[in-house]
């Protein structure tokens, strides 16, 4: 298998808008070695909940849910970008 380097840039937010109470934005993330845009779209909803997600293969990059207390926790570990 080959795989392909995401190259972070500069992230600029193209697209927002809100729905039924769920908040969809849609920025730039980076781009692979052979130069093909990657987005980052970000989705939350009315109570809190939060996710980020890439259109490089559906990568989920963050997943965040507030507890009882309404405090903020990562749900999805990964590494520092």
């Amino acid at each position: 298998k080959r795989f392909i380097q995401v190259v972070p840039y500069c992230r600029m937010i193209e697209v927002s808008r809100r729905e039924n109470g769920m908040a969809i934005h849609k920025e730039a993330f980076g781009q692979t070695k052979d130069a093909q845009a990657v987005a980052l779209y970000t989705l939350t909803n009315d109570r809190g909940l939060t996710t980020q997600i890439t259109n490089y293969g559906g990568t989920i990059v963050t997943l965040r849910t507030p507890d009882r207390a309404g405090v903020l926790g990562a749900i999805v570990m990964g590494f520092a970008s």
